[in-house]
């Protein structure tokens, strides 16, 4: 007779080839400064393909940057395409803002306009290395994510799959959006909710691009 041998479980498991979605979001920053993918204080890499599962809209202060519109993205890495150190099969959160932001509004945009589907796609955001002229007459560099697609392979996770995790899970990452509101800056002041000091007010100082 076969007996089971026991088992230690303390930070939980996962089935082979189930999507985990961690209780923590596993939060992959793109960092314009350095022009890579980090989570906390490791440095993780510049090459990325993602499935992007959920877009949530968010207005408000991440970092150093404040009074920003954000694209909260829910996604899992895909193998084919990245050399980051990450956890495959995951749901992770990344950030985007101003000029990134816009590159990826400008793909999908054309994409639906022409009858694609952009999250039947794998998402390829490079970094590109800008300059800008501060007060000072110093100059800064930063990067900004420029963002391609690649078709689907069998390798990629199942579409199907992907989809069973968006409907079981409401995609919270409470620690970054702790001084945002969900919604953008068009739509917020139109309905009154944007606030400073406990008065709306009519215009916010303008988000730096880094």
């Amino acid at each position: 007779m076969t007996q089971n041998k026991p088992k230690i479980t303390v930070f939980g498991s996962k089935p082979k080839g189930a999507i985990l979605v961690p209780t923590i979001p596993f939060n992959l920053r793109n960092d314009c400064q350095v022009g890579q993918w980090t989570n906390g204080q490791s440095m993780l890499g510049d090459k990325l393909a993602m499935t992007i599962i959920s877009k949530k809209e968010w207005f408000g202060s991440l970092g150093s940057t404040t009074n920003a519109d954000w694209w909260q993205l829910w996604f899992v890495a895909e193998r084919e395409g990245t050399n980051l150190k990450v956890p495959f099969e995951t749901v992770m959160v990344t950030y985007i803002k101003t000029a990134s932001l816009g590159n990826l509004n400008t793909v999908v945009t054309t994409m639906i306009g022409n009858g694609e589907e952009p999250s039947a796609k794998v998402f390829l955001p490079t970094f590109e290395k800008r300059s800008k002229t501060l007060e000072s007459g110093k100059t800064a560099n930063y990067w900004t994510i420029l963002w391609e697609t690649r078709e689907r392979t069998d390798k990629d996770s199942k579409l199907d799959d992907l989809a069973a995790v968006v409907e079981q899970n409401n995609f919270v990452d409470v620690v970054a959006t702790r001084r945002m509101q969900p919604g953008s800056y068009a739509s917020l002041l139109a309905e009154g909710k944007i606030e400073e000091n406990g008065k709306p007010i009519k215009q916010l100082s303008p988000a730096t691009d880094f």
